[in-house]
């Protein structure tokens, strides 16, 4: 009985991982160039579930393999949010987790200026730095 339980669990857990990465990769472009992994949603809004499951992916292969610099493209992002502070403290809590160099490009619209208002609001800045703890 045991044995089935463990197989079943195991089972289990390999589907569910799978179901997950199918579900990253097509919500998430990923390649790897020379300068480091580069990811690009596919969609033009970026919620704060998108972000948990890419934030947690990444920080697990950097963790766990050899580290290389993350670059989010959002260049053809239109929104974040509708949570956007906790999608900003998952690229913050990326940031602070992995061993190399995070950043991201390509801002415009209402993400930029969500970023400009972390950046230049120290309210903001606590907040979502509280959230990414």
């Amino acid at each position: 009985m045991l044995s089935q339980l463990k197989s079943w669990v195991t089972r289990s857990e390999k589907r569910n991982a799978a179901e997950s990465a199918a579900d990253i990769l097509a919500r998430w472009e990923i390649r790897i160039a020379p300068e480091g992994m580069v990811l690009r949603p596919r969609t033009t809004t970026v919620g704060a579930e998108d972000m948990r499951r890419i934030a947690e992916r990444i920080i697990e292969v950097q963790q766990t393999g050899d580290p290389m610099p993350v670059t989010f493209d959002f260049s053809g992002v239109n929104v974040i949010g509708p949570q956007w502070t906790i999608v900003l403290a998952f690229l913050v809590n990326v940031a602070r987790r992995c061993s190399s160099r995070c950043r991201i490009v390509g801002l415009q619209g209402q993400p930029a200026a969500a970023a400009d208002l972390y950046c230049t609001s120290r309210g903001a800045a606590a907040l979502v730095a509280s959230q990414a703890a």
